[in-house]
Order: structure tokens, then C-alpha cells, then sequence
């Protein structure tokens, strides 16, 4: 659990990031046990990122290492009486660091970074042509009300797993949370399996020590075994410091990123110049643009006639007024020189990519688009 938890990269706002360092390390080990293991002879990611085949190899070489290790402390360690002190401590580390996940995951839907607003060209992209995870993460992105719920489910647990009183509550409701995200993620091929189902092992960990009781109480009508209980500290005060400070940096980790950019509503978040979707109102007659788009995360996308996207780099020079838009094959760039109105009317003039281009656009409201109207009725009349 520890070694493949801290073996690869999990950038946080304020705390360290050991697998940083060590993943490249892990990456090299990955791509032998790929090869030399598995007989993996067509290339494969050899990366430690979301559901990439160096990651599941990662983890097959983590489950390896952990074994090698705990026969080798059995081995040396046998009259060892600080066994109940050594589990205790490993599900310490397992409450503290599924309660950080869970904490980020959480903030990011209550604040709707993680599920938000469906950039304008997914919400012109007919449905069939969507895949399954755009259509899951474009459905939640445009109910705010369910996605801070669907946040708050995961806080809730973050929350009591950091206290030994509500251990047991807060892993109950986590693992049935985990269990609803894995199903979710394998049902709409959502690139983050195995990180879900690693975290619902580890609801399941920190369960593990009261499973006779859980057993007894659910299934049995015999009267539940002794709880599990956590060893006696000599030096209280400095227990209590240590929680205090742990506590203290998972809760400030996860709020950072909205306290430091102000942003507690992504769906009101400003958004860059140009941001939006535009129809074509005349252009030059090779032009068989329909629509244009100008994505948030810096990408220029049009849409033809037939349906069909394709999108460019963006990078708009707003003290010039040019879009420069780059291309990914063949690699090129150029600058397209624009003009806009207070009526949301775009011109663009330039140089496209070798060809002369010259196009009107009149910005369209996406507010009035059925999807996105805040529409609720308690009765079907």
C-alpha cells in the first residue's frame, strides 16, 4: 500500500510529491516486467499515468516487492510485540490518505472543477458521436445541483475517517462511494479503473479490522465481538499534535486550489476572449466551415457541414488581435488577424495554413440551448 502510493506521481497544492522522484525508477521496472515478464512485444505506455499499461504493471510489481517484503519482517522479525502498533499505523496511513483523495475528488465536484460546464463544441457534437466518458462527464457537467451532491457524498466520509470515533462510519459510506465510482469509471470507460479500485481496497482495509463485528451485526443474530482497539499512546499530547498538524494539512491541500484562485463556482469562472461557439454567416467558397469554436483550454475547432471536427492550437493575442492556431500534421503555424463587435459578429482575415481565409461568424447564445436552461418541474403536465 505505502510503496505503491508513494512510487508515483499524485501532484498536490502544499504536500510533498515522493512519486515524483521515484517514479522513473518505477517506469524503467514497469517497461523490463513488460517486456521480459509479460512478453509484451508491441509498444505500450510504459508511464505511471491513469489506466496506461506501465501502470498496471506498476502495480503487479508493487504487489510483488510487498510480498518479498512482509515474508523477509516475518522472517526477521518473529518475536516482534509491536504487531498491533504496526497495523494500527498502516491504517492510519490508509484513513489519512483515502481521506486527502476523497477530500480533492469531492471539492472538485462541489466547486464543479472536476465535471464542468460542456465546452461549446461537445454541445454542438451530435450524441452518437460522443464517447461514452464525454457523454458522462457533459451530463454531470451541466447539473450543478447533482454534482455538488454527488461532491459533498465523498466529503462526508474525508471527513470522519480522520477521527478513530467515526473510523468505522466514515468507511462504510466510503467504500459504498468507491464502489459506485468504480462501477461508474468501468461502465463508461472512464481512464481511472485501477486508482478507483485501489482506493475501494483500501476502504476495505481499513474495514478489515472490523469485519467479525460487521459480520455479526448484518448477518447473525449473535451479539458482535469486542471492536477493534487502537494501541494506548504514552505521550498523549504529542499524539494529539501530530493528528493536529496532519489534520490540518490535508484539510488546507485540498481547499487550496480554490481558496488561492477564488474560483468556488467553475460555472461562473471567467473565461478566455473569444470563448465560445460561432456560426459561419459568409466566408470565402472553399470554405465549408459550418460552425467555429473557441475551446477554454486553448484550442481553436471547427465544424463542417457534414459534422465533422477538427481542431488547432490557439493562442490569442489580444494587444494585436490575432489568433495564432498551430497544426498538428503537418506541424505549422500561422496568425489570423480578427475583428470583433459589440453584437458578438467575428471577422477573421489571414493566412490559413497556406490558404487565403476571410470569414464572418455571429457568436450564438449557448444559454438558449435546451441543455443548458435551468428547466425544473414537479409535474409532467
Amino acid at each position: 500500500m505505502v510503496g505503491f502510493i508513494s512510487t508515483f506521481s499524485f501532484p498536490h497544492s502544499i504536500l510533498p510529491d515522493p512519486g515524483k522522484y521515484l517514479s522513473p525508477w518505477f517506469e524503467k521496472l514497469a517497461a523490463w516486467t513488460g517486456r521480459h515478464v509479460f512478453g509484451l512485444e508491441r509498444a505500450f505506455e510504459p508511464h505511471l499515468i491513469s489506466d496506461s499499461t506501465g501502470f498496471y504493471l506498476h502495480a503487479f510489481n508493487a504487489m510483488i516487492l510487498s510480498l518479498l517484503l512482509a515474508a523477509v519482517w516475518t522472517r526477521l522479525d518473529r518475536k516482534s510485540t509491536n504487531d498491533n502498533l504496526l497495523r494500527y499505523g498502516f491504517i492510519v496511513i490508509a484513513r489519512y490518505y483515502l481521506a486527502l483523495q476523497l477530500l480533492v475528488y469531492g471539492l472538485s465536484k462541489v466547486f464543479k472543477w472536476q465535471f464542468y460546464m460542456p465546452e461549446p463544441n461537445t454541445l454542438f457534437t451530435p450524441l452518437g458521436y460522443l464517447h461514452r466518458d464525454i457523454l458522462f462527464w457533459s451530463a454531470m457537467g451541466v447539473s450543478r445541483s447533482y454534482t455538488v451532491f454527488s461532491g459533498l457524498v465523498e466529503v462526508l466520509p474525508a471527513l470522519l475517517l480522520l477521527f478513530r470515533p467515526t473510523r468505522l462510519a466514515g468507511g462504510l459510506i466510503a467504500a459504498g462511494v468507491m464502489t459506485h465510482v468504480l462501477a461508474l469509471n468501468l461502465s463508461f470507460d472512464i481512464s481511472v479503473k485501477l486508482y478507483s479500485a485501489f482506493l475501494l481496497l483500501l476502504c476495505l482495509f481499513i474495514l478489515a479490522p472490523d469485519a467479525p463485528r460487521l459480520w455479526a451485526f448484518f448477518f447473525t443474530q449473535q451479539s458482535p465481538p469486542a471492536p477493534f482497539r487502537s494501541p494506548a499512546f504514552r505521550r498523549k499530547n504529542l499524539y494529539l499534535l501530530a493528528k493536529t498538524i496532519a489534520i490540518c494539512l490535508i484539510l488546507t491541500d485540498a481547499l487550496y486550489p480554490y481558496l488561492s484562485s477564488g474560483n468556488f463556482n467553475d460555472d461562473r469562472a471567467p473565461r478566455p476572449p473569444l470563448h465560445g461557439a460561432y456560426e459561419v454567416m459568409r466566408g470565402d467558397s472553399w470554405q465549408s466551415w459550418q460552425r467555429v469554436f473557441i475551446h477554454r483550454k486553448g484550442y481553436f475547432i471547427t465544424q463542417s457541414a457534414e459534422g465533422r471536427m477538427q481542431d488547432y492550437g490557439l493562442i490569442v493575442d489580444t494587444l494585436r488581435r490575432k489568433l495564432i492556431l498551430e497544426q498538428w500534421e503537418p506541424a505549422a503555424i500561422t496568425e489570423i488577424s480578427y475583428w470583433e463587435d459589440s453584437a458578438g459578429f467575428l471577422l477573421l482575415e489571414g493566412d490559413f495554413f497556406g490558404d487565403s481565409l476571410r470569414l464572418g461568424l455571429r457568436k450564438l447564445a449557448l444559454d438558449e440551448l435546451p441543455l443548458l436552461k435551468p428547466e425544473f418541474n414537479w409535474t409532467v403536465d
